[in-house]
């Protein structure tokens, strides 16, 4: 089988959500990264969404930017929306 990096997502969640007891932003942004070397989208966007927000790593809708616009070339739509969303919060 395939690893397409869900498994990551799902541990990065439970760590940015702390549904493990405390939660720990940076750990989730590391497994994040894992998927989203595996071609992860929904790993793209949840990483976007960290970078827009500045949690867990440095603040840059720059890097949010890059990251929506993986995922939107790979077809996902909720990555589109996003995007725009991005655009009207940190300009562009």
């Amino acid at each position: 089988s395939v690893d397409n990096g869900s498994a990551d997502v799902t541990a990065a969640e439970q760590f940015l959500h702390g549904a493990n007891g405390a939660s720990n932003p940076a750990e989730a942004a590391r497994l994040f990264w894992v998927a989203v070397e595996k071609g992860n989208t929904t790993a793209e966007i949840g990483l976007a969404d960290m970078y827009a927000r500045g949690q867990g790593v440095p603040k840059s809708c720059d890097q949010a930017r890059v990251l929506l616009t993986a995922a939107v070339s790979k077809g996902n739509s909720i990555a589109s929306a996003k995007l725009l969303e991005l655009n009207n919060t940190c300009g562009r």
